[in-house]
């Protein structure tokens, strides 16, 4: 049985490495989205804080000085909030892109992997019917040779 050799081996080949470094890149896109989160929440921890810590001053009595001193603080961790919020859409939409790269890469892998089963499959009918036509040959020869 002659060889299989699928002339888009390389090419498959390099697709399965672009493979791999894409799912590398997705997962790093994915972890560093989920550090944008944890800050988001930590921030948001903070703000909460704040407003506990308001609400105890309000209740004991506190001071218009304090107050304003809040407030600033609440306004310095409002505009961390939008600042790490807008990281988080930012590492999502990384994460969107990478994950799109990655999908269309799979195609075009699938697609030559198919190609490449669909050819073997072929390859295989071939040397079936040359091993076919081999035998047919074998006995009709024994079979002219036996005649004569």
């Amino acid at each position: 049985m002659a060889k299989f050799n699928y002339r888009l081996q390389s090419l498959l080949n390099v697709k399965n490495q672009l493979e791999d470094k894409t799912k590398n890149e997705l997962a790093k896109q994915i972890a560093k989205l989920n550090e944008e989160k944890e800050k988001l929440e930590s921030i948001y921890n903070q703000k909460d804080d704040c407003f506990l810590r308001i609400t105890e001053e309000s209740i004991k009595g506190t001071n218009i000085h304090t107050l304003k001193q809040y407030g600033s603080y609440l306004s310095l961790i409002n505009s961390r909030l939008s600042r790490q919020r807008e990281s988080v859409n930012s590492a999502v939409r990384d994460v969107d892109i990478h994950r799109e790269k990655l999908i269309e890469i799979s195609k075009e892998k699938k697609m030559l992997e198919m190609l490449k089963d669909k050819k073997l499959q072929q390859h295989l009918y071939n040397e079936l019917q040359k091993e076919e036509k081999k035998t047919e040959e074998v006995v009709n020869y024994r079979y002219i040779t036996a005649k004569s």
